[in-house]
């Protein structure tokens, strides 16, 4: 987790939890539904801040056709047979550049990814 301060804001983002901004606050009011812990952002990552869900939503079966192609995501939502809300929401980001003030994260999605096989494109 990590926590940056400038001006009056506050802002805290775990790029090892989807690279989720879960906290944002200004003159010391929260504007974000915030977890208590990191523990509780792990078990409900979709709930709080601001989650990255690419690609978002529920996706039926896992499986969509696009330009004529058919494409097939893993099913993580057994219970209503869905593939909900995307590969980045759990994904582990990195630091690419940070100082007092901002941060930059990001993540690579590749070959190197279990779910490429049903979802090839690089981001």
């Amino acid at each position: 987790m990590i926590t940056i301060k400038a001006f009056d804001w506050k802002a805290s983002i775990a790029p090892e939890c989807g690279g989720n901004l879960f906290q944002l606050a200004w003159n010391g009011k929260e504007l974000l539904r915030s977890p208590r812990s990191l523990e509780e952002l792990k078990e409900s990552p979709s709930v709080y801040g601001i989650p990255v869900q690419f690609p978002p939503g529920r996706i039926d079966g896992g499986e969509f056709e696009f330009n004529g192609k058919q494409y097939c995501l893993p099913i993580n939502e057994p219970e209503r047979n869905n593939h909900l809300h995307g590969l980045a929401l759990e994904a582990k980001w990195e630091v690419v550049e940070q100082s007092s003030e901002h941060i930059r994260i990001g993540m690579r999605y590749d070959e190197k990814n279990p779910e490429f096989a049903g979802f090839p494109f690089r981001f």
